[in-house]
């Protein structure tokens, strides 16, 4: 598939499709992709304002090291921002940033979806997975 033309199945303008693969960047998703750093964010949520490294490390059970490596990343996604204050540095949500990227990736999906009467009919019959064990009994490897 070339960066420059649509998704096949999608009937949204190019416009969309371009948007939606700006707007799904790897980077936020990594990001919003652990618990640590989820929990990060409700922290900083929960206080309604700035948070120092040293204040949210009190709250997990990860060293302060780890927690800061978070908060970067969550800063490099473009989910927090940074601001220093002689040796402490303060993050806080970027509220509207991250609202707006979230309703820009669900519009840009909407317009890539197929209308009610475009929509394929569902499966008439169910798919059965059948998995069969080696002879002997034995599995090999890991599921």
């Amino acid at each position: 598939m070339s960066k420059s033309s649509p998704l096949a199945c999608c009937t949204a303008p190019v416009e969309s499709v371009d948007e939606l693969r700006e707007l799904l960047s790897h980077q936020l998703f990594k990001a919003m992709g652990d618990p640590n750093r989820i929990r990060l964010l409700l922290l900083i949520i929960e206080r309604c304002r700035t948070c120092t490294v040293s204040e949210l490390a009190e709250c997990l059970t990860v060293d302060v090291s780890v927690v800061s490596r978070h908060l970067a990343l969550l800063r490099a996604a473009g989910i927090l921002h940074a601001e220093r204050e002689g040796k402490q540095v303060n993050y806080s949500l970027q509220y509207a940033h991250l609202a707006e990227t979230l309703r820009g990736i669900a519009d840009a999906i909407e317009a890539c979806a197929p209308s009610a009467a475009q929509k394929p009919a569902p499966h008439a019959e169910p798919v059965t997975l059948v998995v069969r064990k080696p002879k002997g009994g034995k599995s090999r490897g890991r599921m």
